[in-house]
């Protein structure tokens, strides 16, 4: 894994103190009740920013489709208008994240 990826604790605190109930955090359990993937997305108004989402090792990557899939519902659910996926870590057209966003939806925009 690309140590790039890896947040401390006081990233996760800091964003959650300051962003307070703009920043959603979403949970799959396994069946043991065990977190089994994360995503944090912010909320403003009618605009939704997916920020970013983890896994535990060696899971099924369907896990992490699951979480963004439920986050799209519940924030349109809620009145939301855009969902935001981001950007990949390039803009090449084989970008594995770019990919993997773009497969969600069709409509591609700007960053609000």
């Amino acid at each position: 894994m690309n140590n790039q990826y890896l947040f401390n604790e006081r990233y996760f605190i800091n964003t959650f103190e300051s962003l307070g109930p703009s920043a959603i955090l979403f949970e799959v359990l396994n069946s043991q009740i065990k977190v089994e993937c994360v995503a944090i997305i912010f909320i403003y108004g009618i605009y939704v920013q997916y920020h970013l989402s983890g896994q535990i090792q060696g899971s099924d990557n369907s896990v992490n489709n699951f979480i963004l899939d439920e986050a799209v519902k519940n924030a349109f659910k809620n009145g939301a208008k855009y969902f935001h996926f981001g950007i990949g870590t390039t803009s090449h057209f084989d970008d594995p994240l770019l990919k993997f966003k773009t497969s969600f939806s069709k409509d591609k925009g700007g960053f609000l």
